[in-house]
Formats: C-alpha cells, sequence, structure tokens
C-alpha cells in the first residue's frame, strides 16, 4: 500500500530497461501509477490493482493510471520494435486519473499507453474513472500495434470520450495496424464528453 511518490514522479513498482515477471500481487493505494513500465517488457499477470491516485496532478501524463507503459523494452518511447509489455489476467479497479497533468493526452485510469506495443487480454477492468481525460479504462495514448483483446470492460468513465477505450495510436509499417482491438466484453461505460465539453474530444477514436 501507498507505494511511489509525488515527490519523484514515480510508480509503486517502478521498471527501467527491464523485463520482470510481476505476479499475482496486491497493489493498492498507489501513489502516481501502480506500476510504470519505462522502455520494459514485464510480464504482469494475475495482479489486483485498486485506488491509485494522483488528486492533485503532481505526478506527469496518466497519473493516477494503475499500470502505465512507455515504450517497448530498449526501444525509445513511441516506437514499435523491441519486446512489448504482457498484461495478462489482471483485476484492474477502482483507479482515478486526475487529468490535471496537461492539456492534452490525459486518461487510462486502467491501463494508459504512451508508447510500444503492448498486449492486453484476458484482464477485468472496472469501476476506474478519467474524469478530466480519454479512455476511462485504457487510453491508448501513443504506441504501435496494440493488442487489446479477450477483456471484460465495464463500468468505466470518461470526461473526454472513449469511456472504455480511446485510442490514437499510429499504424505499424511492418503490418498496417494501428492497434487490434478484438473479441472484448464492454459493459455500462460512460463517455461524458456531451456535458465536459473538453476540446480534445474530437481527436479520440
Amino acid at each position: 500500500q501507498h507505494g511511489g511518490s509525488f515527490a519523484t514522479g514515480v510508480g509503486s513498482i517502478y521498471l527501467l530497461s527491464s523485463s520482470p515477471t510481476i505476479l499475482n500481487n496486491i497493489i493498492t493505494l498507489g501513489n502516481c501509477w501502480g506500476i510504470e513500465a519505462n522502455s520494459s517488457a514485464p510480464l504482469i499477470q494475475g495482479n489486483e490493482i485498486s485506488a491509485t491516485q494522483d488528486p492533485h496532478g503532481q505526478c506527469s501524463f496518466g497519473g493516477g493510471a494503475a499500470i502505465i507503459i512507455w515504450g517497448n523494452f530498449y526501444v525509445s518511447s513511441g516506437t514499435n520494435s523491441g519486446a512489448p509489455a504482457i498484461i495478462d489476467g489482471n483485476q484492474i479497479e477502482n483507479n482515478v486519473e486526475s487529468g490535471l497533468e496537461d492539456a492534452g493526452g490525459n486518461g487510462g485510469a486502467g491501463i494508459a499507453v504512451w508508447g510500444g506495443s503492448p498486449i492486453i487480454m484476458h484482464n477485468v477492468i472496472r469501476d476506474n474513472a478519467s474524469p478530466g481525460g480519454s479512455g476511462g479504462a485504457i487510453n491508448l495514448q501513443s504506441g504501435q500495434g496494440v493488442v487489446v483483446v479477450q477483456n471484460l470492460i465495464y463500468r468505466n468513465s470518461a470526461g473526454c470520450g472513449g469511456g472504455a477505450i480511446a485510442d490514437q495510436t499510429s499504424r505499424d509499417p511492418r503490418t498496417g495496424i494501428s492497434s487490434l482491438i478484438a473479441n472484448n466484453t464492454f459493459v455500462d461505460n460512460v463517455n461524458l464528453a456531451q456535458l465536459s465539453g473538453y476540446s480534445e474530444c474530437a481527436f479520440i477514436a
């Protein structure tokens, strides 16, 4: 509990150029991010990640997300080469992304992707909120060839488009695909853009 630091802007579990297995942990009430993977290729599996927080916008982009991905292993953010993160079979709930860090790019209280090509599968992502951003459950802000398959995504909300998922990824030149979103179940996710009127909502798919 209470891992991570507002002062230094790092998550409860911070990865840099590494490829660990993070298995069957309970990560709750973290500051900034539950798991922060920077140019890394972790296997994140079977964890419960909840109540991550950034109430005053002291972190960085996506502050308050349960998991944030900043690129593949040994690769700069935004590229699709190298080994990707695998996020498989986790329960991700009740995280709140503050939306206070920047005028654009906020969101993804469950999972925020800012580079690379992570594989997101078999997760339960529920009751997360991005009141000042896009993608209540998942925000694919950057990256190429991201895979989101066979997840249960419900009761998430966003203030700027994509109650469940917002996608702004780039086309992978090797496959021609920016992202693959397939065989997921979406239930009762709420887009509050009509109420909030954020200008960046027009850019959210």
